[in-house]
């Protein structure tokens, strides 16, 4: 009793994109709520271009990275 390789791959595929989603929404939340990094109070001070400029680069790296690994077509669509 197995899936069919194309099957498993897609499911590989669709697991992998959860976990690596979840692990950018962890990273990048938890560094900008505990370091108060979100929210400008007074003046913007340099960790703010700092964090911004992670959150933006990061972004950038996570679609481009689910973009490249959904590039494959399967038989079924």
């Amino acid at each position: 009793m197995g899936f069919e390789p194309d099957v498993r791959e897609f499911l590989r595929k669709v697991l992998w994109s959860i976990s690596i989603v979840l692990l950018y929404l962890l990273i990048n939340f938890t560094a900008g709520l505990r370091f108060k990094l979100f929210f400008v109070e007074n003046t913007i001070q340099l960790k703010h271009y700092i964090f911004y400029g992670w959150l933006l680069a990061s972004t950038v790296w996570l679609f481009w990275t689910l973009y490249k690994w959904w590039q494959k077509k399967y038989p079924h669509g």
